[in-house]
């Protein structure tokens, strides 16, 4: 795969304490109805992460990203995936949280050359399909942050 763009998502599930990244690992890799519907897949399905761990926040590194992912449906041949776990369905991701994300994303298209007009949410490119990353995640604010104009 050489990246084309950039999908942006959310874990739709609490960043408690706990590792959540190994279990969304896990899930990904079951099989129905104790994984995703189209799945089992056979790694992570996103490319990288940002989690709480403690008191800070990390990039966690999910397939690698060379290979298609499994996050967007027809745009993973073309498509890195980035997952910040949390649901931002009513409230917004953490500042900390979205700033690290905004830096990964830059990281991502200097490093591919993808522009900022390439960068998505997942509802952008699914479509009816789903609300992902959440109503709540500022958009704007998150693309400003990127670097976008």
């Amino acid at each position: 795969m050489t990246p084309q763009k950039i999908s942006i998502h959310h874990s739709d599930s609490n960043d408690g304490p706990d590792l959540q990244w190994g279990g969304i690992r896990k899930w990904h890799m079951g099989i129905p109805p104790n994984g995703p519907r189209d799945g089992p897949y056979r790694d992570i399905g996103y490319h990288a992460g940002i989690e709480l761990i403690k008191d800070h926040y990390e990039i966690l590194i999910g397939r690698p990203w060379n290979q298609n992912g499994a996050h967007t449906l027809d745009h993973n041949w073309q498509a890195l995936g980035l997952c910040l776990v949390g649901d931002f369905t009513l409230v917004q991701p953490p500042d900390a949280q979205l700033r690290l994300a905004a830096k990964f994303v830059r990281f991502w298209m200097e490093l591919y050359g993808i522009p900022i007009t390439q960068v998505y949410r997942h509802k952008d490119l699914n479509p009816g399909l789903t609300e992902c990353p959440g109503q709540a995640f500022p958009w704007d604010a998150f693309i400003q942050l990127c670097g976008g104009a």
